[in-house]
């Protein structure tokens, strides 16, 4: 999408402005085109690549969101941080090792077809993905995104996925949000107790939550057929870092890389792993939609600090 466009969209929205990385990140240039809000709720920034929100402060709180201060803004890699849309497949591809790990809608330019500005202070932005625009090739099924984004104190998305084909389409996907914290060592995750995750760090065991997540090593773990909310705290804060709700979204993933991983990635880095975990919501492994011919499915997700 042509910055002239995006300009067109933010001229009458005054809680809204047109940056780039290389301004707000000191990214290599060229660098990404980016949304800036400063409304009376919040302030956020978002890209147009991947749809993506990289950073949400609701105003008079902490950060929600955790962007990587070495995260990398070029077409075809994937920003580490804040909310990327893994799809139309959660991690590697089942069958084809050398197509892009979590899919291909985070590693490519959206559409921002409309941006409102509310008499509440919220702001609301639309983005379209179709697959008849780009990514024909990639993916055996022909299909359409549309993500709707409020922002206001709290953050509400909401994605439509709209199978074009005329087979029945499976679709595997997860909001794979980057929360921010301060102490990684009193930070834990409540509302999957009692539930069964499968150990990703140890070959897909199954595993039972037997108490609130915490995070004393790497963790990954993938919780099929949960509750809707979930919630993250600082114990050493004394505070609700944020309340997670989905509706449709079957599935939650826990991650952090720990020491070892972090220090290996790029993005990441040595001591990176103690400034954010990853808890995830969306439908994966077996709770992966099934999409009937010329039909759609929604689901719904809600963050509140």
């Amino acid at each position: 999408m042509k910055d002239s466009d995006l300009q067109a969209l933010t001229t009458d929205i005054n809680s809204i402005s047109l940056s780039n990385s290389t301004v707000l990140y000191k990214s290599t240039a060229p660098g990404l085109p980016l949304l800036v809000i400063d409304s009376p709720l919040c302030n956020a920034v978002l890209s147009p690549y991947g749809a993506q929100l990289l950073e949400f402060k609701p105003k008079d709180k902490a950060p929600l969101l955790w962007l990587s201060p070495k995260a990398v803004f070029e077409q075809g890699v994937p920003i580490r941080g804040g909310i990327p849309l893994c799809a139309p497949w959660f991690g590697p591809h089942p069958t084809d090792s050398q197509k892009p790990n979590h899919g291909f809608v985070r590693n490519n330019d959206w559409t921002v077809k409309s941006i409102e500005e509310f008499a509440n202070g919220e702001v609301k932005l639309d983005f379209l993905f179709d697959t008849q625009d780009t990514e024909a090739e990639t993916y055996d099924y022909c299909f359409q995104l549309k993500l709707s984004m409020t922002l206001g104190d709290s953050v509400k998305l909401a994605l439509t996925v709209v199978n074009l084909g005329g087979d029945e389409m499976p679709f595997s996907w997860a909001f794979h949000t980057y929360f921010a914290i301060n102490h990684l060592d009193a930070t834990r995750v409540t509302g999957l107790t009692r539930e069964e995750y499968l150990d990703q760090t140890d070959a897909l065991t199954p595993c039972i939550q037997a108490k609130d997540i915490t995070f004393t090593n790497e963790v990954d773990r993938v919780y099929q057929g949960i509750g809707e909310e979930q919630s993250i705290l600082c114990d050493r804060e004394g505070v609700t870092i944020a309340d997670v709700k989905g509706s449709c979204c079957p599935s939650a993933i826990v991650w952090n890389p720990y020491t070892e991983l972090a220090a290996k990635m790029k993005d990441i880095g040595p001591n990176g792993h103690l400034q954010f975990i990853c808890v995830e919501r969306g439908a994966v492994f077996n709770d992966s939609w099934r999409i009937k011919s010329m039909s759609s499915m929604t689901a719904e997700l809600q963050l509140q600090s």
